[in-house]
């Protein structure tokens, strides 16, 4: 298996096996994506990985990790979502990671909630 060979299987097709990892960007507006984050992935698409996760998406407003956090809890952020999308599957795929953020101090975990279930949204 070669890093920059393709990578196919039922649901995925990439041009390379180099996935470049989720981090943490909070350059998003009260939830909304910016012209900002919008240019650092065009940027990062000239690295040439296969794939790009992008850095932590609440998908709860109570699950809200740290300011500047792209979000995905509400409709109205999705148009922005999907600008962010167009602007970039041209040249690789892109992942959102989804993030449900709880408080853990020591074992004691705060906010306990049922856990939010996804189903596989069609492009």
């Amino acid at each position: 298996m070669k890093v920059f060979n393709p990578f196919e299987n039922e649901e995925l097709k990439l041009k390379n096996r180099i996935v470049r990892s989720a981090t943490a960007k909070a350059m998003a507006e009260n939830g909304y994506v910016t012209e900002d984050l919008i240019e650092l992935y065009k940027k990062l698409t000239k690295g040439r990985a296969g794939m790009i996760v992008t850095g932590y998406t609440f998908v709860s407003d109570d699950g809200k990790a740290m300011p500047k956090m792209t979000g995905i809890s509400r409709d109205d952020y999705l148009e922005d979502l999907k600008r962010l999308v167009s602007e970039v599957k041209r040249w690789i795929k892109m992942s959102i990671l989804l993030h449900k953020s709880h408080m853990r101090v020591g074992r004691r975990l705060f906010r306990l909630q049922l856990p939010l279930l996804l189903s596989s949204i069609p492009q």
